[in-house]
């Protein structure tokens, strides 16, 4: 099945997303937005895994320590930096450390199990678009432009991390939660 990581976001943080979303559409038409249901934020992606092995990333997911913390929309943000633009994203932050605590000790635990260490620096952000066909990176200032007023977001208390499933199908991907991890002071 194919898996990741990451911390569900709040309904108020969803629907601030949403509005951002709706905002940007008229820029980049051919995007693909995720829908307002599955907007979420990755810490590690593990691709496929087999069914055997759930249990075993399960039991080492059980084992990251973190204490909750708030995290909200801080800005809009396209990928790659520079260049056509692949995916519009909301950009997270936080006031502490422990957002890239609990992504580093995430990343800890998955590489003790066989899974390869992400190579790029980690970059908090929701996923809003994916463009089928790369956008010309000259809308990076029109989407801007667009968004403008819209941040700071929603925050969103972040009390658990989950494994999520993901299943493509025609409509494009379906998240399910595999698996919930309470972080300290969270339930």
């Amino acid at each position: 099945m194919r898996l990741f990581v990451a911390i569900e976001l709040s309904e108020r943080t969803r629907g601030h997303l949403a509005v951002v979303q709706e905002r940007l559409r008229a820029v980049a038409r051919d995007a693909s937005w995720a829908g307002r249901d599955s907007l979420h934020l990755t810490l590690k992606f593990l691709g496929e895994v087999r069914d055997d092995r759930v249990a075993q990333v399960c039991e080492a997911l059980n084992h990251v320590r973190g204490e909750s913390f708030e995290i909200v929309p801080s800005s809009l943000v396209c990928f790659p930096p520079r260049g056509p633009i692949r995916i519009i994203g909301a950009q997270i932050g936080v006031a502490g450390p422990q957002l890239h605590g609990l992504q580093q000790a995430v990343e800890d635990q998955c590489a003790a199990i066989g899974f390869a260490r992400e190579s790029r620096r980690y970059t908090p952000h929701a996923t809003l678009a994916r463009c089928r066909r790369p956008l010309r990176a000259a809308l990076r200032q029109r989407l801007a432009d667009s968004a403008a007023g819209l941040f700071p977001g929603e925050p969103t208390l972040v009390e658990r991390f989950v494994l999520m499933q993901s299943v493509l199908d025609s409509r494009g991907a379906r998240y399910s939660v595999a698996a919930g991890f309470p972080l300290a002071g969270g339930h």
